[in-house]
């Protein structure tokens, strides 16, 4: 979706890695697959989504948001079926999808009339067909072979699917995939594949893992693969092959967007010294950079990590300073380093030419005026 946080795109426009992994685990016998960011396209929408579909003249259009997103995919999934061919079959898929699809596939009569001031019409689309929830590979593979084979879609896990009688069923949830088991994602796929940038170079992302064990109130991380998913992790000879491969698409900068890799802080290093070594026999460039989100906590773990990940090429590190307010931090469910232990986390990083990204949780249901002075006072301090 083209919809994006005010200023973030002055900073990165990354593209997006789940719809690429989705087309390279399809069965290529039976359907193509190419993936349109439209973020790229934010100032003229509509326009450059119908020329892909002059141009590419799809069977089904796929539709990933997350829930600030979602109005705009709403609306995008309604013009299709009621101005350009009803004929499309229409796919949701993404974290709204996951986590609000009995909402989305309610009947509401009216619903496709719906003001801005019936907000409960605007919540549901009777103009999807089918939506995919949680992780989407395997399930949207198993939807188009049934698709193509006239199959029941009633034995597709993770698969919701709308009847001759316009009833949504929610089949339940997927099982969690075995990471090894997926392929690298298809970059080859993309339609729009320039301007993807992270401070001021050719950006693409890699992720290592996927999940994370904590308890944080503000991520939905649980609700996407379940409160007692885990984590799960990748194998790192197939992360250095994939960092090889977003270097074979021009990208100079990998963004990792592992949900918490700090959680296993011994096989993040792991990653670094397998990194370096690559970057030693001329296997990855050595002007390579990479960016990370992490935990505070998880950086301070180990003291060789953070020279590990300087060496290896980290430019940047986003990490949870979230918020100075101890009544804050328990709203939060969130354990962060005391001002000491955080002070020297900066300048740990700093001292290893890594640039320290901290993000901060403010406008909080009980905060003051005061309680904000304190969080930028807090800011200034580190």
């Amino acid at each position: 979706m083209p919809d994006t946080f005010m200023g973030f795109s002055l900073a990165a426009r990354l593209p997006n890695l789940g719809l690429v992994s989705i087309a390279a685990n399809r069965n290529k016998d039976e359907c193509e697959v190419g993936v349109a960011d439209l973020i790229i396209r934010r100032k003229r929408v509509m326009s450059a989504l119908k020329n892909l579909l002059d141009r590419f003249q799809p069977e089904i259009v796929g539709l990933n948001a997350m829930t600030f997103q979602w109005f705009t995919a709403r609306k995008i999934a309604k013009w299709i079926k009621t101005e350009y061919n009803s004929e499309i079959k229409i796919i949701l898929g993404g974290y709204h999808a996951s986590t609000c699809y009995e909402e989305i596939g309610l009947q509401i009569d009216g619903a496709e009339d719906a003001t801005d001031d019936e907000y409960k019409k605007l919540r549901c689309c009777p103009w999807c067909d089918f939506i995919i929830r949680g992780e989407g590979e395997f399930t949207f593979r198993e939807f188009i072979h049934s698709y193509r084979t006239d199959q029941d879609y009633g034995q597709i896990k993770g698969l919701s699917w709308r009847d001759s009688e316009d009833i949504m069923h929610h089949n339940p949830r997927n099982e969690l995939i075995d990471l090894s088991k997926l392929k690298i994602p298809d970059r080859s796929a993309r339609l729009i594949k320039k301007t993807y940038h992270a401070a001021g170079h050719v950006a693409d992302c890699v992720e290592t893992s996927r999940g994370c064990t904590n308890k944080c109130k503000f991520c939905s991380i649980r609700e996407m693969y379940g409160h007692n998913a885990g984590i799960r992790y990748f194998p790192l000879e197939r992360v250095i092959e994939d960092i090889k491969e977003c270097e074979k698409y021009g990208a100079s900068y990998v963004v990792f967007i592992d949900d918490n890799i700090t959680l296993d802080p011994e096989r993040f290093e792991k990653l670094c010294d397998m990194i370096i070594e690559e970057k030693k026999k001329n296997h990855i460039n050595k002007r390579m950079q990479f960016f990370t989100q992490a935990s505070a906590n998880g950086l301070l773990t180990k003291n060789t990590l953070i020279p590990k990940m300087g060496k290896a090429g980290f430019g940047i590190v986003f990490f949870g300073i979230e918020n100075v307010s101890k009544r804050n931090l328990k709203l939060f469910r969130k354990s962060v380093p005391k001002a000491d232990r955080m002070k020297t986390l900066v300048q740990k990083l700093h001292d290893n030419n890594i640039i320290s990204f901290g993000g901060f949780i403010v406008g909080n249901p009980d905060d003051t005026l005061s309680d904000i002075r304190r969080n930028i006072d807090y800011a200034q301090f580190l």
